[in-house]
């Protein structure tokens, strides 16, 4: 079976995460080794702020060339100059060791983490948010592999080869990377860059600096990052201290780095996208900074090779799985444009202002505290991760906002959703609509009705005669007659006599004069409330007439009327319990009340519920008076499944009208991306009981998740959806069942 574009492009993106970790993690021990062979241990501080420093200046250099030329243009070029320069620190290393040395660490320490911000750019601006949280863990469990590999690489191949000739390999890798990535954006290189003029004015008015999700994820880095810091100046102490040898160190530093990406590899792969269904990318995240604190607190206590390398392992193992996997995914939802500005000032500004600070402890404890300083440094670590912590617990309330945001701002369905509306039904067929069979067949009954009265000379003026003392007499006279225009001409001069309240209400069934009935009743206002409420849970009242009361009911809104059609949930007619979802939801936004939330959540599991056959029948549309949704236009909604809409409607009562109408319409019109941000949106709110449910119904809810580029199945599967789409494959014996079954 053939690759689809969206398969490859994860394949890809699997492939240059492989390449870039490997690189990175088996770099990191030549880059150490090469320092440390060349410098005492008490000099890492001083290259542990020029790399910082190194690093602020990279995100200021690249950011605008980034945003102005998009991932897809900038990060192949740049990880094909990382690749010249690495075979330039070769020459440089074998001329002067300790200037080479410098230089390999300033290049892996700051343009590292531009490969990475890039890369993650990339990925982020290629799937959409939902499809990103399906696949980024995947990519994120290739990574740790290729740390697996680089520390293998590190530990058995650089002792025998020799640490200077390790930089050549890295270079062709670095070059392999660079096609690698070049594949994967090659799709996005259509897409139009913005205009200097356009570039600035972003700037300036969208205000990404403000925004309180990048905000607070850039303090997450820099906390995170100090944390990282403290903690690996007392991990590389201890192995000073405990290795003397240049061979014994970078072995030791191999085995660590490959150990710790085994079990990020292990960790992301068997239960990472678990804990992102179950715990969501906000509770994902808080897994790092709560065992950090404690392996490091555990650490401060008892300061030994074994304590600071599981506290380094921690952060090593969480920060390249669950971590860096729901860090990402936190972008998804921002913007392009403000994704290509702000990215890399948090992964590599905010990185390296946390490094820096981080760096700044390390070297001012140092001079002042010899006697112990590996103690101080992992209590502070335990107390940066504290604070790390209660970052993440208001980050993924931002994520969900900006969700929201994006979905609120997406527009109307064929405007920037990017998705038509199908042309107007020409045929009933064509129209998926199919005929109300009780409505016909009341107004088949009331012109029989109206027949037999002409024929048989009924005189309601002399019937009246005979009731002349009483002025309500005659017209109940009236209202019992079955000529529609005296019954018309009745309710026009009853006014407010709520006496005749009985007699209207089954007229709401009498399609002739429901809309006369339905104005007399609204005239009463709540007085009439308890009689309405009655006859809506009366089974014994006539089909259609119970699902004209919700309509009377939402005339007068109030906590009585709420509570009322709430009574109507669950009816037995699903007609019945959508009209007053529906209605309900018009009280709830007219008088600003607040449903109780298992009240709601018990419509829509109880909908969810049922079998698909009888969510077949229920979803199609039928030509009813009152078919108006709160939530769509006519013209929408007969696309949607009438299932979904009572779902929707049910849940807008909670999350409100727009936002739900929004969703509904980029489930069923928008593109993959505003498609993907509905889903993600849905997943991130609702409880697991609602979420796996209404996912299975949601066209596309089970497969959206693979890869982006299924967004062509999706369309074809909308195109045909059997739930909105009469079926004429049913047996004479089914029908003649369920005309049985009706007529009963």
């Amino acid at each position: 079976m053939p690759t689809s574009r969206g398969e490859s492009g994860a394949i890809l993106a699997a492939a240059g995460a492989l390449v870039l970790v490997a690189v990175h993690v088996a770099g990191k021990a030549v880059r150490d080794t090469l320092f440390l062979s060349s410098f005492e241990v008490t000099d890492l501080p001083k290259m542990m702020i020029a790399g910082s420093a190194a690093s602020l200046l990279a995100a200021i250099a690249v950011s605008r060339f980034l945003s102005r030329f998009s991932p897809a243009r900038t990060v192949p070029l740049t990880v094909s100059l990382s690749a010249g320069l690495l075979f330039g620190e070769w020459l440089l290393v074998r001329a002067s060791p300790g200037l080479g040395a410098i230089a390999v660490y300033l290049h892996l320490t700051s343009l590292s983490l531009v490969l990475f911000s890039g890369f993650w750019s990339l990925v982020n601006e290629r799937f959409d948010p939902y499809t990103a949280k399906a696949i980024v863990p995947r990519i994120s469990g290739f990574g740790a592999l290729g740390g697996v590999l680089g520390g293998t690489v590190a530990a058995e191949i650089a002792p025998r080869v020799g640490i200077e000739q390790m930089l050549t390999g890295f270079a062709v890798f670095h070059l392999l990377a660079a096609f690698v990535i070049f594949r994967l954006g090659r799709p996005m290189l259509g897409a139009p860059a913005p205009s200097a003029e356009t570039d600035d004015r972003d700037e300036d008015s969208r205000g990404w600096r403000s925004n309180a999700l990048i905000l607070r994820m850039a303090m997450l880095v820099a906390a995170i990052e100090g944390t990282e810091k403290l903690i690996d100046y007392a991990f590389k102490a201890a192995a000073a201290d405990a290795y003397a040898s240049e061979t014994d160190l970078v072995r030791f530093f191999a085995v660590f780095y490959t150990v710790a990406n085994v079990t990020a590899f292990v960790l992301q792969t068997s239960v990472g996208p678990k804990l992102l269904r179950k715990l969501g990318v906000g509770g994902t995240l808080a897994l790092a900074p709560a065992l950090v604190a404690a392996t490091s607190a555990g650490a401060a206590a008892f300061h030994q090779l074994a304590t600071a390398t599981l506290a380094r392992a921690s952060t090593s193992v969480l920060g390249t799985s669950l971590f860096k996997a729901s860090f990402e995914l936190l972008w998804t939802p921002v913007p392009a444009q403000d994704k290509r500005r702000a990215k890399i000032y948090v992964d590599v500004g905010a990185s390296g202002l946390g490094e820096l600070i981080g760096s700044g402890l390390v070297l001012f404890l140092v001079a002042w505290i010899s006697d112990a300083p590996t103690s101080v440094m992992l209590s502070l670590a335990a107390a940066l991760s504290l604070v790390s912590l209660l970052l993440v617990l208001r980050l993924h309330a931002g994520y969900v906002s900006q969700l929201a945001t994006n979905l609120r701002e997406g527009g109307r369905v064929g405007d920037e959703f990017g998705a038509p509306l199908p042309r107007e039904p020409d045929t009933l067929v064509d129209s998926r609509v199919t005929i109300d069979r009780a409505e016909l067949i009341a107004r088949l009954h009331e012109l029989d009705l109206a027949k037999e009265a002409a024929r048989d000379g009924v005189d309601g003026a002399s019937e009246s005669e005979t009731r002349r003392g009483d002025p309500v007499a005659p017209l109940v006279s009236e209202l019992e007659s079955a000529d529609p225009e005296r019954i018309r001409a009745a309710l026009s001069e009853a006014e407010a006599r709520v006496e005749l309240v009985p007699l209207v209400i089954p007229m709401l069934g009498r399609p002739t004069v429901a809309e006369e009935a339905l104005s007399f009743l609204r005239g009463f206002g709540d007085r009439i409330t308890g009689q309405l409420v009655d006859a809506l849970l009366d089974a014994e009242q006539e089909a259609l007439v119970r699902r004209r009361i919700p309509g009377v009911l939402e005339a007068s809104p109030g906590e009585r009327v709420l509570l009322g059609l709430s009574l109507g949930f669950g009816d037995p007619d699903f007609d019945v319990e959508l009209e007053c979802v529906r209605s309900a939801l018009r009280v709830v936004e007219a008088t600003e009340q607040t449903p109780d939330r298992e009240d709601v959540f018990e419509v829509v599991e109880r909908t969810l519920a049922v079998d698909p056959w009888k969510w077949d029948q229920r979803g199609r549309r039928r030509g009813q008076t009152r078919d108006e949704s709160v939530l769509l236009e006519a013209k929408e909604l007969v696309h949607i499944d009438r299932n979904l809409e009572l779902v929707f409607t049910a849940l807008a009562a909670l999350f409100g009208h727009e936002l739900m109408a929004s969703t509904l319409r980029a489930i069923y019109f928008g593109d993959p991306n505003a498609r993907g941000t509905a889903l993600e949106y849905l997943q991130s709110t609702l409880p697991e009981r609602i979420r796996k449910p209404l996912f299975a119904r949601i066209p596309g809810g089970d497969t959206a998740k693979v890869v982006r580029g299924r967004s062509t199945e999706l369309a074809e599967t909308l195109g045909g959806s059997s739930s909105t789409t009469p079926r004429f494959d049913r047996s004479v014996d089914e029908l003649d069942e369920q005309d049985e079954s009706f007529e009963e």
